[in-house]
């Protein structure tokens, strides 16, 4: 599980005060994952009989855009929404947890729009990964 938590954690290029919410995450999809030792059911399905729905699984560390309420805006050109990094789930309800480079604070939400290709603390865009080298054929 450890392992698990350390490599998204390092796929999304976090520091390691974000370990906490990698392992908070990573369990919270390992209770959602059909097991063997349980007939190909998953924890939760063995608990309640209910199978889980897994349809709003994101992927930890990515670009996420958070609504900003009507009430929090100063006037109506203010922004619509803040940049924030997801950072895992919030227990017993289908709110998503995200933390504010601006602000450094944990806040969630469930009005948001994910970037799943941007991850603001890697120094790399996905884009920018190298290609892979092309393999020359020889001629016969």
């Amino acid at each position: 599980m450890l392992e698990k938590a350390e490599a998204i954690r390092q796929h999304a290029c976090l520091p390691c005060s974000f370990w906490q919410d990698a392992v908070e995450t990573t369990l919270h999809i390992y209770n959602q994952q059909p097991m063997r030792h349980h007939e190909w059911k998953t924890p939760i399905e063995q608990f309640s009989g209910d199978k889980p729905d897994v349809s709003y699984f994101r992927i930890f560390g990515m670009l996420a855009y958070i609504s900003i309420s009507l009430k929090q805006r100063q006037d109506k050109l203010s922004p619509k929404s803040e940049e924030m990094i997801f950072i895992g789930y919030e227990p017993n309800t289908k709110g998503y947890c995200f933390w504010s480079k601006e602000t450094r604070r944990v806040f969630s939400s469930t009005n948001t729009i994910f970037d799943e290709k941007v991850f603001p603390y890697c120094s790399r865009d996905n884009e920018d990964r190298p290609a892979p080298i092309p393999v020359e054929e020889e001629d016969p």
